[in-house]
């Protein structure tokens, strides 16, 4: 009869070799206790896969309602809901902002306006002040933006002087511009004042220019590109169907003969150096 001997795991025989056949006992056993747990862990992965899918009844998915505790760890991981209602905005203050618009804003105005006109240095010498008239087609982006084409002309009186002679005889300005406005608020101030909308307009214009003397042949005609800034208010009548207003502007032009001297039969009548200051009454009409 062989006696066997266990020492750490590995068994004796009383010769004192190696039992081969327990080592291998044990080996199937370490392998199959391997799998066992294998197959216990695939079974719970698809256990827990089965909860989280919909389940189909009456023909028809349920989806399963997540709990508390996974609400609140999707928000905090700002994860991204499929099934959520599309909405064009981002935040509820952009929402509000355009639901406010449409209400009480304006899409498009159309207006007149008119008033005095007059220039600044060498030019303001040269040409007087006299009355300029034109249209205006405003777009808007929001309560605050806008984007505005006008036009603007007027015939004015020249007198251009030298010490031998003087030119008399007529100019006509007329200015195209594109300008951009931005409209303040005013709900935070006074409320005699709430109803008034002041604005600033800035942009670029073309200018254009013509001259003509008293008994000499011919005109003088240029075009320059020049730039607008401004500012004006409007106030609202009709249950904001119209408004009326004020404006000044100011033209930075840049003709060509602002720096060259004009001369006609030997005298010299200086440059044509300056800028001009329109001062409007308004007039529109909302949509």
């Amino acid at each position: 009869m062989k006696i066997q001997t266990l020492v750490f795991g590995i068994c004796y025989n009383s010769r004192g070799n190696m039992d081969l056949s327990y080592i291998k006992f044990k080996k199937n056993i370490l392998i199959f206790t391997l799998l066992i747990l294998g197959f216990h862990n695939l079974f719970l992965n698809s256990i827990a896969e089965a909860k989280r899918r919909p389940k189909k009844l009456n023909n028809q998915y349920q989806t399963r309602i997540p709990s508390q505790t996974e609400t609140e760890a999707e928000e905090g991981d700002d994860a991204y809901d499929p099934f959520a209602d599309y909405s064009e905005f981002e935040y509820e203050t952009n929402e509000q902002a355009d639901v406010n618009f449409f209400r009480n804003g304006r899409m498009l105005n159309i207006g007149f306006n008119g008033g005095l006109n007059t220039n600044t240095g060498n030019l303001g010498q040269k040409v007087q002040t006299g009355l300029k008239l034109g249209f205006f087609i405003s777009y808007f982006f929001d309560m605050h933006f806008a984007v505005q084409f006008s036009y603007l002309t007027g015939d004015y009186p020249t007198a251009f002087k030298s010490p031998e002679q003087t030119l008399t005889g007529s100019g006509n300005f007329t200015t195209m511009s594109f300008s951009t406005k931005y409209y303040t608020t005013t709900q935070n101030v006074t409320r005699g004042f709430a109803q008034l909308n002041p604005y600033i307009i800035f942009g670029l214009a073309n200018q254009y220019k013509s001259l003509v003397f008293d008994n000499v042949p011919g005109n003088l005609k240029q075009a320059a590109l020049g730039f607008d800034l401004g500012a004006g208010i409007e106030v609202p009548m009709l249950r904001k169907k119209m408004f009326w207003g004020l404006q000044t502007t100011y033209h930075f032009i840049n003709f060509k003969d602002s720096a060259r001297d004009f001369t006609y039969g030997g005298s010299n009548f200086g440059n044509q150096s300056g800028s001009q200051i329109d001062l409007l009454g308004v007039v529109g009409f909302n949509f």
